[in-house]
C-alpha cells in the first residue's frame, strides 16, 4: 500500500472517534485546550496500537472477538446516544472521565484490529503505518472538539440532539 491508501485508510478509522470526540465536547462542563488533547492523544494512541495487535494475533482470533465487541459497542454507543437525545436542559454537564474515554478509545479502535491484520498480508510497514493512523486520528479529534465546542456554545439543545443521533448511527454502523 501506498501512503494515499494509508492516509485513507486513517481518516475512514478516524471517523468514529471525531465523532465522539464532537459528541464529548458537547457534553462537558469544562472546556479546555487540555481536555481536548487527553481525549485526542487518547483517541490517536488506540488507533495506533491496534493495528500493531492486529498485525500479531491470528485471524481466528479476531474473528471471534469481533462478535463479542460489535454487540457490546452497539449496546454501548446506543445507550449513550438516547441518552444525550433524552437529556434534558437542567441536568448537569459531565467532565470527561477517564473510564468512559478508556471504553470510547478501545470501541472506536476495534475496527483497527482488523486493518492491522489485513497490513500483515500486504507486506507494510506496520510501525510507519500505525504512526500515520494515530497521528491522523489525534489531529482530526482535536479539531473535531474544538468544533464541538463552537457548535455547543452556539446551539446548546441541538448539539446535545445531534451528539446523541451521531452515537446512534456510529452504533447501527457497527452491528451492521
Amino acid at each position: 500500500m501506498n501512503i494515499i491508501d494509508i492516509l485513507s485508510i486513517a481518516l475512514a478509522l478516524s471517523l468514529d472517534a471525531v465523532a465522539i470526540s464532537i459528541t464529548n465536547s458537547i457534553k462537558t462542563s469544562n472546556n479546555n485546550i487540555k481536555e481536548y488533547l487527553i481525549m485526542s492523544f487518547s483517541f490517536g494512541i488506540f488507533q495506533m496500537i491496534m493495528p500493531i495487535i492486529g498485525y500479531l494475533i491470528s485471524y481466528t482470533f479476531y474473528k471471534e472477538l469481533e462478535s463479542i465487541s460489535n454487540i457490546l459497542s452497539f449496546i454501548i454507543l446506543f445507550y449513550l446516544g438516547i441518552s444525550m437525545i433524552i437529556k434534558k436542559e437542567t441536568e448537569n454537564q459531565i467532565n470527561i472521565n477517564i473510564k468512559n474515554l478508556f471504553i470510547y478509545s478501545i470501541i472506536t479502535s476495534i475496527d483497527a484490529l482488523s486493518i492491522g491484520i489485513t497490513l500483515s498480508f500486504q507486506n507494510n510497514n506496520i510501525i510507519i503505518s500505525s504512526i500515520i493512523i494515530g497521528v491522523v486520528t489525534f489531529i482530526l479529534c482535536l479539531l473535531a472538539s474544538i468544533l464541538g465546542n463552537y457548535f455547543k456554545k452556539k446551539y446548546r439543545r441541538l448539539s446535545y440532539i445531534i451528539g446523541g443521533i451521531l452515537l446512534i448511527i456510529i452504533s447501527i454502523k457497527i452491528i451492521i
